[in-house]
């Protein structure tokens, strides 16, 4: 059984310590729509990496945000990573770009290397459904 929960978390520039990971990575209201388990633990974030803004992004000044959707098995491990979508805009013009320019894949990257302390039901580890939103600013 796979519960489920959404994590919001915002990545800035290039600092990124597990401080502003417990002060940024919060839980909104589970996102309980079509997810089983409507009493749904949440998995608390331990270790965060920053995930990098890759070059041609950088050099094209894309800012916004990736939402990914991943499972947090019993162990804390983040499994099953997928990008549900994205939402990505030059800085300057603010013009909606049609490639992530491999900042969807930078976000899965470094999500893949993230641990939790996995949610719990009646007392033991359950494998937990949540959204992350990473965000992206220059």
């Amino acid at each position: 059984m796979v519960l489920c929960w959404a994590l919001e978390g915002f990545v800035r520039r290039s600092l990124f310590v597990l401080f502003a990971l417990l002060t940024s990575v919060t839980f909104g209201s589970a996102q309980q729509t079509g997810c089983p388990g409507g009493d749904a633990p949440r998995p608390v974030p331990t270790k965060a990496v920053e995930p990098e803004y890759s070059k041609a992004a950088r050099d094209a000044r894309i800012e916004g945000v990736v939402l990914l959707s991943i499972v947090v098995d019993e162990s804390g491990l983040p499994t099953q990573i997928k990008v549900q979508r994205w939402s990505l805009k030059q800085k300057e013009g603010g013009d909606v770009v049609e490639d992530a320019l491999g900042l969807d894949q930078s976000a899965m990257d470094a999500v893949r290397k993230w641990r939790f302390r996995p949610g719990q039901k009646d007392g033991k580890p359950v494998a937990v459904r949540a959204n992350v939103e990473i965000n992206f600013r220059l």
